[in-house]
């Protein structure tokens, strides 16, 4: 019996390994600006991942929203994303993901947003993003 489960354990870890993918540090450049962006709502710390024209939309949003008050009590909404597809043009990586928003007390509805990702001396930063 014992022989067994440990076959069967064996089988289940080598049929999830081709499902296992390794993240290239462009992907998680793109997903962190989600993360921040999207699930946390925390325009100063995405700000920090952007350059150009991304960099620039987000100090347009932060200087239209500053002087808004968030409601807290009222609940962020809960935002799960899945890369759909992922573009390679040299240095520069465009990402399409499936966004799944779900606000307090309403109804879910889902985005596409496609992130595009610039490698430079420092690394990779999001240079463009947009949704639909």
């Amino acid at each position: 019996m014992r022989r067994f489960r440990l076959a069967l354990l064996l089988i289940v870890v080598v049929a999830m390994v081709p499902g296992c993918r390794r993240k290239s540090p462009a992907q998680h450049a793109a997903e962190a600006f989600l993360d921040t962006y999207y699930v946390h709502i925390d325009l100063d710390r995405a700000r920090e991942l952007c350059t150009g024209l991304a960099r620039a939309k987000i100090e347009r949003e932060i200087g239209l929203t500053h002087n808004v008050p968030m409601d807290r009590e009222a609940g962020a909404p809960q935002v799960g994303y899945r890369l759909r597809e992922e573009r390679r043009e040299g240095e520069t990586r465009r990402f399409v993901y499936e966004l799944s928003i779900r606000p307090p007390d309403a109804e879910s509805f889902e985005r596409t947003v496609i992130v595009t990702v610039r490698r430079s001396p420092a690394g990779w930063s999001v240079s463009n993003y947009s949704e639909s």
